[in-house]
């Protein structure tokens, strides 16, 4: 629920006397000072607890090396025991109080992290940075559960992705992959599970910690399978585009989905309007002759395409703008796999990634325009303006050919311009008409 929307709906209910004053009155303190004061109380629980953990650690550290093993023996459980203390007695008696429970929650996730750490050091015992994720990580998951608190959900993306990351370095191992997406999923349940509080700001928070950790999920698959050029942005343009179609065409940006979705479909389909990339000789500086992605791999990317084609139909076939949007992405998909595959005609490649981007930018310019909406305007703007200075600058295309694209794309702003005025005399005379 957008509690800012809802507040102008009840002053609007009470100008329309459909509520009245007392009434609106009581709902207005219900969505406005409640929800910012229990928001701004959860927040300073957790930064409370996290600058106490903190200077705990610090005056630990300033006196570590003068204190006898006892003490540190007992100063390197303490933290953990002091976080599952808290966490029991919050379970049991202040369950009820949402900020205790997000501070205890990212409290005992600091105490993992700092007792691990410190039990190591007391005992010499041999420093594994992979390992010692993997453990804080597995022990940081059920604290959220058990609390119901999304705290310290970052930090248990956090050690995952980054234990992930080392353990598939260079080397691909089935088992390593199959508990990484399993740790990952694990996060992603408590989120599912949680997934009907759409207008509690714990769940918006989840959802945009997910939609990043995903994407960093997905980096860490590109390079730990050691996929080359065009592969890794095609994996990273197909998340994009599935995460644009599975949003269902709100329209506020709370939700991930479509700004994440939009911003990073951009940037990439921009880097790729550089020809560098479809060079047939730029595969020799990775060593390959050959696409590096497997038979399994382009299946599910071929599988991901089709379902992100279904779903965006479901959710956008009203909305042509947004769904040609999403065709403009497969398009380009579809490019990027052609070409991993034959890996000819380059320049053929970067002349349609260019008209593609080029369309995508005049039609957020179009629609900007249409429904008055700046923001709107100026992201089209930025996209058709940067894309013109990069082919400018663009050493790689032909001086010849950077001006027939400039030809091209000053006449199909010149068209665009000739059908915008056309249409607004047409609406000019059927208002005139009315009038009279």
């Amino acid at each position: 629920m957008n509690k800012k929307w809802l507040l102008k709906e009840i002053e609007l209910w009470r100008e329309e006397e459909i509520i009245d004053s007392d009434s609106a009155e009581t709902l207005q303190n219900r969505y406005s000072a409640k929800s910012s004061s229990g928001t701004l109380t959860i927040i300073f629980s957790i930064l409370g607890s996290l600058l106490i953990g903190t200077g705990i650690i610090l005056i630990f550290a300033k006196n570590w090396y003068l204190m006898p093993r006892g003490i540190k023996i007992f100063l390197s459980i303490f933290p953990l025991l002091a976080g599952q203390g808290l966490a029991i007695f919050t379970l049991i008696k202040k369950y009820s109080s949402l900020a205790i429970r997000e501070g205890v929650a990212i409290f005992y996730t600091a105490g993992v992290f700092t007792a691990i750490a410190m039990i190591s050091q007391t005992f010499h015992l041999t420093y594994d940075f992979e390992r010692y994720l993997l453990l804080c990580g597995l022990l940081t998951l059920p604290i959220i559960f058990i609390l119901d608190a999304v705290s310290p959900l970052a930090v248990y993306f956090y050690a995952v992705v980054n234990w992930g990351a080392l353990a598939m370095d260079g080397s691909y191992s089935p088992m390593n992959t199959f508990l990484f997406l399993l740790l990952f999923g694990l996060g992603l349940l408590y989120v599912f599970v949680n997934r009907k509080k759409v207008d509690d700001i714990r769940h918006i928070y989840t959802l945009w910690i997910s939609v990043v950790a995903g994407f960093a999920v997905t980096l860490v698959f590109t390079f730990g399978l050691s996929l080359d050029g065009a592969d890794v942005f095609l994996v990273c343009l197909v998340f994009f585009t599935m995460l644009f179609a599975v949003d269902k065409n709100r329209d506020d940006f709370l939700l991930p989905f479509k700004p994440l979705s939009v911003l990073g479909g951009l940037i990439i389909m921009m880097i790729l309007s550089y020809g560098w990339m479809f060079d047939p000789y730029a595969y020799d500086y990775y060593g390959t002759t050959g696409t590096s992605m497997s038979v399994w791999l382009a299946t599910i990317i071929a599988l991901t395409m089709v379902a992100s084609l279904f779903l965006g139909y479901k959710h956008y076939r009203k909305d042509k703008g947004k769904f040609l949007f999403l065709i403009a992405m497969l398009s380009t998909c579809v490019l990027l796999m052609a070409w991993s595959v034959t890996q000819t005609n380059g320049f053929l490649y970067t002349i349609l990634i260019n008209l593609i981007t080029g369309a995508v930018g005049v039609g957020i310019i179009v629609r900007g325009v249409q429904s008055a909406e700046l923001s709107v305007t100026n992201l089209g703007m930025l996209v058709t303006v940067g894309l013109i200075l990069m082919r400018f600058f663009d050493e790689d295309m032909d001086v010849f050919w950077r001006g027939v694209a400039f030809l091209i794309l000053g006449g199909l702003f010149l068209f665009i311009n000739f059908r915008i005025i056309k249409k607004r005399k047409q609406v000019l005379n059927v208002e005139e008409a009315a009038v009279v």
